[in-house]
């Protein structure tokens, strides 16, 4: 796995770097400043085993160290186990003057977490299977430690010998080594120590405690094997926390000793101390209350609590939260003499408890002793009294054999929910609810979840559920609760029941969801959910699904059905705007089809049904804009091949791929490919796929005789691509008419209009009669359809006029004349045309025109129609005074 790992990463590092430094630090830099521990210990192992005995020193002491970190910070216990079974090989192969040290810093990270368990333990927060293994563990080490000090005191007894013999030594090695084994002396009795100490007070173990207070004696300037004793304790070392901390562990021993004097006058002591460590100073309260309570000393913890509460001007402030449970569990579990005391302390810990809201430990400790500690009936005794309520219609709920997450159907359970609800209510209803707002929006919650677990089949409760669901949400200042609450209130009101007002707000919850926690993974599920409903338009729904993050669960599920809308939508969109949508939809699919190719590949049918179904669509939507993309419709094909291969699937129709395939020749320009594939096609004898081709290769024509147009200004230069036109419009059309194809209207008059303009153009190159008179034909026809077409309407005055046609042209100039905008060239154009006609025929007429076009426009208009004019009104004898006032 590293070795891969380190391959990968080589390709991230620049040449420089790799120059200046080995593979291997290269690694372990990226990996130690990425946080990858797990990883980095496995790339250490691998060099560990690569490195000679003789250099595996530095590198086996960090490798301790990271296993020391992993045991530490593991929960899981299988993964623990498996880094101190490492750790135990590490010491194997480990060099023999590092292996002290090295074991020191494994057993102290079993040391580590056992300290973690037992503290929580006090607090009555672990279990007893944890505090057994915590057990297990002091009893493991603390030997573990004591052997590894007296050795290290061996050590140091030896170079100090060798300092005082006078033989040649290296200096600066010799300070080394010594101060390495003063440390390991100084670490081990401090572990060995602390490791019976609380072995000592939890198993009231005193003999564990004398083993302690010799073993604190080492770092307490006692006599070797000795006890320490107050008075001999250097001031000066209490300002290493080391030494701090054994004196608190000494207060704590005399206290199992039942030395109460001694245990506070070391605390006493601890506290008076300037120079102590704050994290230290900080620890001694909580001691000194550990020490008083297991001493019975009730009327002592009483004196010591009000003392801690006393604030600054004599306001009263609550004990830290973790204190206060300290205080509260120690007192209800208190014996003997001191009851009244017991009793007081523990409702003052309450109170302080209830003062910061932790509302977690007062229902644990409502729960583990009942509800004597709490018989206020204000917003914090209801509340807690609705929860344990609660709490207890879910065990029952859990035992049954149906799912507990969605409402029982277990008539007692459901009235077991029904009553923590009506307490619930009434903590929301108490006078000093407002005193506790996130308080508050937790009941608001729990009351929502108590109606929605016994809501059954009863439609109003599922929705008084939703309801007080995002009145919880709404007060929450907790995003997650409130989003989780808001979720809960959407299942709730799905739940109301199916009738149109149900649905809707269910639906508008989930929409308010999705505005107000977007990124939350649960906004994916809804974002389909209301997607699939059928309630949104199309277009509304995309825009939600298409927002999924990709990291969110429901990400697939989105892009599916975003992928099935914008395919719809695309096939019934306007030509005018389907390139847009086509390319909308190919965006979705892509992805998609790429996924269910690799899936097709693995051998999943359904995946390759998909792919199928796909691809198909893609070609459809990428082929018929009016730009294919040949290289995506060139892969979406490549990909209909590759899981029609898998034999998954069953193929779409043969004429199908051929005619996608022909579309893809025509979008690369290979006329010719096209063509071949066109006349395969034909063979089949298939109709409908042979008009499709026909209809595909004429729209080419009809792209590149356009093409053309707009590259040459020379009639003569479009007419081959013109021409082309004609004759393929000409299979498609018989007399206007649709062939036997299967046209509709307006591919009809779409080809018509094409051909009539492609033999405009063919005449206007040739001016032979044939092309004019087949010109002249298909503008009848157009124009009989599409009357009012302008461009239409001049092509066939222009032929009228070369036919011969008087008729024809004058009323065709006559419409374009009346049909257009007076203040444009073409109008202008049109009303010449037309007077010009009549001046040939009837010049009465002409002179009638002109006479109303120089009322009108007394300038004639703009060149160089104002010259057509004035040439005209000199033919037909018409006066006009231009603007210079020369008369005509």
């Amino acid at each position: 796995m590293v070795c891969a790992f380190v391959a990968a990463l080589s390709f991230a590092l620049t040449g420089a770097a790799l120059a200046q430094e080995s593979p291997d630090t290269v690694v372990e830099s990226f990996l130690e400043s990425h946080k990858l521990t797990a990883l980095l210990a496995e790339q250490l192992h691998d060099r560990l085993v690569r490195t000679p005995p003789s250099e595996r020193g530095p590198i086996a002491e960090r490798l301790a160290a990271l296993y020391a970190e992993l045991i530490e910070s593991t929960d899981d216990a299988a993964t623990r186990q498996e880094w101190e079974s490492r750790a135990r090989d590490l010491l194997s192969v480990a060099p023999p003057n590092a292996s002290a040290s090295l074991r020191l810093d494994l057993e102290r990270a079993r040391y580590a977490r056992a300290e973690r368990i037992i503290e929580r333990a006090r607090l009555r927060l672990a279990d007893r299977s944890e505090i057994e293994e915590a057990m297990r563990i002091f009893d493991n080490v603390a030997p573990v430690f004591e052997t590894i000090a007296a050795a290290a005191h061996q050590d140091v007894l030896a170079i100090q010998r060798q300092e005082e013999s006078g033989r040649e030594y290296d200096p600066e090695l010799l300070s080394r080594a010594l101060r390495d084994a003063r440390r390991r002396r100084s670490l081990g009795y401090y572990l060995a120590a602390w490791s019976n100490t609380y072995l000592a007070e939890f198993q009231n173990a005193p003999a564990r405690a004398q083993e302690a207070l010799r073993q604190f004696g080492w770092l307490l300037g006692a006599d070797v094997n000795q006890a320490p004793e107050l008075d001999r304790v250097s001031d000066s070392a209490l300002q290493f926390e080391h030494v701090a901390r054994s004196a608190i562990g000494v207060a704590v021993c005399l206290a199992v000793l039942g030395d109460s004097g001694g245990a506070l006058d070391w605390l006493d002591h601890i506290e008076a101390h300037n120079d102590v460590a704050e994290s230290v100073r900080e620890q001694v309260p909580v001691r000194r209350l550990t020490v008083l309570i297991r001493l019975s000393r009730w009327e002592d913890v009483e004196r010591f609590v009000a003392q801690r509460r006393r604030g600054p001007n004599g306001v009263t402030q609550p004990l830290p939260a973790s204190v206060a449970r300290l205080l509260a569990v120690s007192a209800l579990e208190g014996e003997g003499r001191g009851e009244e005391s017991r009793r007081k302390l523990s409702r003052l810990a309450v109170a302080d408890l209830v003062q910061q809201q932790e509302i977690a430990q007062l229902v644990d400790l409502c729960t583990r002793y009942g509800a004597a500690p709490i018989a206020d009936s204000g917003f914090i005794g209801s509340h807690v009294r609705g929860l344990v309520a609660y709490e207890s219609a879910r065990d029952a709920h859990r035992a049954e054999s149906g799912d507990p997450d969605a409402p029982t159907g277990n008539v007692a359970t459901t009235v077991a929910y029904r009553q923590a609800a009506e307490l619930l209510r009434a903590a929301i209803r108490s006078v000093d609810a407002a005193a506790y707002p996130e308080a508050r929006a937790v009941t608001t919650m729990l009351l929502g979840m108590a109606l929605y677990f016994g809501s059954g089949q009863d439609a109003r409760a599922a929705a008084e559920a939703a309801e007080a669901l995002e009145t919880a949400s709404n007060q929450f200042s907790d995003r997650q609760r409130a989003a989780d609450a808001l979720w809960m209130a959407h299942r709730a009101a799905r739940r109301a029941g199916s009738g149109e007002h149900a649905t809707v707000e269910s639906d508008a919850i989930a929409a308010r969801f999705i505005d107000r926690f977007p990124d939350d993974e649960r906004a994916g599920v809804l974002r389909v959910q209301l997607a699939a409903g059928g309630d949104l338009a199309p277009e509304d729904a995309v825009a939600i699904l298409i927002e999924t993050p990709r990291e969110s669960p429901a990400y697939e599920a989105s892009q599916r059905h975003a992928a099935r809308l914008l395919y719809d939508m695309y096939r019934e969109t306007p030509s005018a705007r389907r390139d847009w949508a086509a390319l909308r939809y190919a965006a979705v699919a892509e992805p998609l089809l790429a996924l269910d190719r690799s899936r097709a590949a693995a051998g999943d049918q359904r995946a390759a049904e998909l792919a199928i179904t796909r691809a198909r669509r893609l070609l459809d939507a990428l082929l018929s804009v009016q730009t294919p993309d040949a290289g995506r419709a060139q892969a979406a094909l490549d990909t209909l091949d590759a899981v029609i291969a898998t034999g998954l699937a069953s193929p779409p129709p043969e004429n199908e791929i051929t005619f996608r395939r022909m579309q893809l020749a025509l979008a690369q320009q290979d006329e010719a490919g096209a063509s071949r594939y066109a006349a395969m096609i034909r063979r089949t004898g298939d109709e409908r796929y042979t008009g499709f081709a026909d209809r595909a290769i004429f729209n080419f024509a009809v792209d590149r005789w356009r093409a053309a147009s707009l590259q040459s200004a020379d009639a003569s230069a479009t007419a081959a691509t013109a021409r082309d036109v004609v004759g393929r419009g000409a299979r498609l059309l018989v007399d206007g008419e649709a062939a036997a194809q299967d046209l509709s209207r307006s591919q009809t008059l779409a080809i018509q209009a094409a051909v009539a303009h492609a033999a405009f153009d063919v005449w206007s190159a040739t001016g032979d009669d044939e092309s004019l008179d087949l010109a002249y034909r298909r503008h009848v026809l157009v124009l009989r359809d599409q009357p009012r077409d302008q461009a239409a309407l001049r092509r066939l005055a222009e032929l009228a006029e070369a036919k011969g046609d008087r008729e024809t042209a004058l009323s065709c100039w006559r419409t374009l004349s009346s049909g257009l905008d007076p203040n444009t060239g073409a109008w202008f154009e049109s009303r010449v045309r037309l007077i010009e006609l009549l001046a040939t025929n009837d010049p009465d007429r002409a002179r009638e025109a002109l006479r109303q076009h120089i009322a009108l426009r007394p300038d004639l208009g703009p060149a160089p129609w104002n010259e057509r004019f004035r040439e005209l009104a000199a033919q037909l004898g018409v006066e006009w005074r231009g603007s210079s006032g020369d008369a005509s």
